[in-house]
């Protein structure tokens, strides 16, 4: 899963009859896009970004306590203020804060749900009896010493054993000393769908329904799930998401199974009794007497809201910011590119006809998310009948838990936004994935709103928006996702070792060339670590140009008229990258970014695609020149 962001400005073009025009076969009049940016001083040979955006370049300030400016970050900013707004007004947050408030209203009820939990630890007789329970726990909305996560293994969705969350109550009065050593798989690891591929790819370890993990099963089964389509996290998995973690966090599970009775059961305890605080004042009082500090129930609505809640954030977001309309528009924009890589495949010199099969194979399958599907719906928070806040917290976790078993056995083409939007990423962000372990693509609301994505756009701006689709289905083709099948399965598409070396062979020219551009005085680009990206970029842009070109031939376009379009989507999309910067910018993002600069973004991808040098009559001896057979194409 790897993540694009870019920026989207208004649009200026417009279609209209030309009085020159022949009355029979009209032509559109073709305004320059993004014309008041461009800075004709600038050779577009030389430096196509430049030449793009050079005048607003000019007039855009960089605030002075930043090293740039980018337009993207101000889009970001009024999103999450909608958000906000959003959630501010929602009957359900608005319950939640309101309990939080005052959290003795339902006292007894409350503490007899703890008692009575206390009373089913205290009454199981073995060990196997008390793994049992911490399933049934589980089900009921306490924490347990686990955390749970729902992913797909051969396109079928299952569940997901992580080491334990933090605990949501005790996190509003700050870590004790002791702690600080503690896995927190939210904090340290992140559901990250591309640091949790091992888990299904590893072949030890694949299922909990081994000797190794007998108290895994018993969980499953007092959970109510089938042990075989359950999985466990691997060592491998914290080399891909945690750094210079003293203990393996897997240790935890291990640790957790190996417990005595007397230690499991006192466990066990400890989790319910976390909750104690939010109906029991003299808990409370010792609490803050202990830590110093005042309980803070926003501490524990975020907490809360960032383990469990991320659907339903998701659900409130989207429906309020997109409609059915932009749903569809994204989806028919997405079916044109999946027709173009369709096209290129079928005219690729490279692959086997055995590779080709499988690369269409994948295409076909993958799973196109916009916005939400229509029944993000169901499965949602529910707090109309809560009386207390205790009430709220184990609503929100038990219906995670509900999702969870929604999901479980569904096919990853139903599943994989959900998993997605639950548990790994929210789609109320500027961004958008691609999914290995799912084959999906997920185009985040952002993307179909103002001012990122706009029916007033013209057509060749509309297309070089679409070059954000494009990006995330190549991702499913890079070196990364051309490892994983239709199924989201660890298989290789590529059929034959040749195919594997020519696909190695064309990445190494894409990371040797990107290792070649000057970033900023004495710094060069990392070609290795930005790779797939880069890919993703290449194949995004030339999706959408093909794409555009097809659209424009069927309407009559053209000559001259195609060639203006043309280079008005080459302009567009360098002009979604507006990015002021200096050169600690540069050096930063270099060091702790996957993706290219946003300068590289435009310069290193236009200057591979043989159309541009036509349209914008780039020559040997301009500083951008590839000769055609150094110019880089894999997809």
């Amino acid at each position: 899963m790897l993540m694009i962001a870019m920026a989207f400005c208004s649009i200026v073009l417009f279609n209209s009859c030309s009085e020159k025009d022949d009355p029979v076969t009209p032509q559109p009049e073709i305004v320059v896009a993004y014309a008041d940016n461009i800075d004709e001083t600038v050779s577009p040979g030389d430096n196509f970004y430049m030449y793009s955006i050079g005048s607003w370049w000019k007039r855009a300030e960089i605030p002075e306590d930043d090293d740039h400016y980018f337009f993207l970050e101000e889009v970001s900013k009024k999103f999450q203020q909608k958000l906000e707004a959003l959630d501010n007004a929602d009957e359900h947050a608005t319950t939640m804060r309101n309990h939080s408030k005052e959290l003795f209203t339902n006292t007894e009820a409350d503490q007899k749900r703890i008692s009575d939990a206390l009373d089913l630890v205290r009454a199981a007789q073995t060990r196997e009896e008390l793994w049992t329970l911490m399933g049934q726990l589980a089900a009921e909305g306490f924490q347990m010493p686990f955390g749970l996560l729902s992913l797909s293994h051969k396109g079928v969705m299952g569940v997901v054993f992580a080491p334990s969350l933090e605990k949501n109550v005790a996190s509003a009065f700050g870590k004790d000393d002791d702690d600080d050593d503690d896995f927190n798989f939210e904090d340290d690891g992140g559901y990250d769908c591309r640091a949790i591929e091992p888990i299904l790819t590893t072949n030890s370890t694949r299922s909990v329904a081994q000797e190794k993990w007998p108290m895994l099963v018993k969980v499953c089964q007092g959970m109510g799930f089938d042990p075989q389509q359950a999985y466990v996290v691997l060592e491998d998995f914290y080399q891909l998401a945690v750094e210079d973690l003293d203990i393996e966090p897997t240790e935890q599970l291990e640790e957790l199974q190996a417990m005595d009775y007397d230690e499991l059961q006192e466990t066990i305890e400890d989790y319910i009794l976390d909750n104690l605080p939010l109906c029991d004042p003299e808990t409370l009082s010792q609490l803050e007497a202990q830590h110093g500090a005042t309980f803070d129930a926003e501490k524990v609505i975020d907490n809360v809201g960032q383990n469990y809640m991320k659907y339903y954030l998701c659900y409130i977001f989207a429906k309020n910011c997109c409609t059915p309309e932009m749903k569809k528009r994204g989806e028919a924009d997405i079916a044109e590119l999946k027709e173009a890589f369709r096209e290129r495949i079928a005219a690729n010199t490279w692959l086997s006809d055995a590779s080709k099969a499988n690369v269409l194979d994948k295409l076909n399958a993958m799973a196109v998310n916009v916005s939400e599907p229509d029944w993000l719906a169901e499965g949602l928070i529910n707090l109309s009948q809560t009386k207390s806040f205790f009430e709220d917290v184990m609503e929100v976790r038990k219906t995670y838990f509900n999702l969870i078993k929604k999901l479980y056995g569904m096919n990853v083409q139903q599943g994989s936004f959900h998993s997605l939007a639950a548990f790994i990423t929210t789609i109320t962000e500027v961004n958008s994935v691609y999914a290995p372990n799912f084959n999906s693509m997920n185009i985040f609301p952002a993307f179909l709103m103002e001012p990122l994505y706009s029916e007033k756009s013209s057509t060749a701006v509309r297309y070089a928006a679409m070059t954000v689709f494009g990006h995330e289905m190549t991702h499913g083709f890079d070196t990364k996702g051309a490892e994983w099948d239709k199924l989201g399965d660890m298989n290789s598409i590529l059929a034959s070792d040749a195919d594997a070396v020519e696909f190695k062979r064309r990445a190494q020219l894409m990371v040797d060339y990107f290792n070649t551009i000057e970033i900023a005085p004495g710094i060069f680009a990392d070609g290795e670590k930005t790779l797939a990206e880069n890919i993703a970029d290449l194949g995004g842009v030339e999706l959408a140009f093909q794409a555009l070109t097809t659209h424009l031939r069927k309407q009559g376009l053209t000559g001259e008229n195609l060639k203006k379009e043309q280079r008005n989507f080459f302009v567009a999309y360098a002009n979604y990258w507006r990015n002021k910067y200096n050169d600690e910018y540069a050096e930063c993002q270099k060091d702790n970014d996957v993706h290219s600069l946003s300068r590289e973004r435009v310069n290193g991808i236009v200057s591979n695609i043989d159309a541009w040098y036509e349209l914008f009559d780039v020559k040997p001896g301009d500083k951008l020149y590839r000769a055609p057979e150094d110019r880089i194409h894999i997809w």
